[in-house]
């Protein structure tokens, strides 16, 4: 504000350099405003706080090209600086979230390797198996009692139903699944035995009718 052109410049074009300064400052447009030469002082007035008259006065302060009002002293290094900033700080946000996200998502997989949490869902799995390995069972018992069975005979229902168990696993190929967590390696899964490895190395066997067990 020192120099030659706003010292020797009227009060009220001086006013006007400062209002254009302000709006090429908001809009950030490098000083140029395009194709204004058509605004009407209502526009003018909204947009940056001058009059049409105002604006078009003869002024060393800014000057016309063509359709362009090309402001006079606009601080184009404070813009390019600005935009500087700005890519840092949105830059500096995308890792910052990603460097959440990570945080999380390794909470995460901690918490469901806990040995508790694979216990639950190997429990989870051998409810639901069992489930429908009764149903099925339960479908093939509906056959009539002989009425010269003795009442003996229908001693120990468990061992039976345990037998029905393996009878049907074998001839309608149902077993329960390994688990649904991660799996480094399967050893064996057929329809007697399954043994695999887990995402932490830790070795699991389970043979028919039994929960499965670690082993070394």
């Amino acid at each position: 504000m020192n120099g030659p052109e706003f010292v020797g410049s009227e009060p009220i074009d001086r006013g006007t350099w400062i209002a254009l300064q302000a709006y090429c400052c908001t809009v950030e447009n490098a000083g140029v405003i395009k194709d204004c030469l058509s605004w009407s002082s209502r526009k003018w007035q909204q947009l940056a706080a001058v009059t049409h008259e105002e604006a078009h006065r003869e002024c060393d302060l800014w000057r016309w090209e063509g359709d362009d009002l090309v402001v006079l002293g606009y601080d184009q290094h404070g813009e390019d600086r600005v935009h500087q900033l700005r890519e840092s700080g949105k830059r500096g946000g995308q890792k910052s979230g990603e460097t959440r996200a990570n945080r999380a998502a390794e909470k995460h997989i901690n918490q469901a390797f806990q040995p508790e949490a694979l216990t639950e869902c190997l429990n989870q799995q051998l409810e639901t198996t069992g489930s429908v390995l009764d149903e099925a069972v339960d479908r093939t018992s509906t056959q009539p009692t002989m009425p010269t069975e003795p009442p003996q005979q229908k001693e120990k229902p468990k061992e039976k139903q345990t037998a029905k168990r393996s009878v049907l696993m074998i001839e309608f190929g149902i077993r329960p699944p390994i688990h649904t967590l991660p799996i480094r390696e399967i050893i064996t899964d057929n329809e007697t035995e399954q043994v695999w490895i887990d995402k932490r190395g830790q070795k699991w066997e389970r043979v028919l009718g039994d929960k499965p067990k670690a082993v070394a």
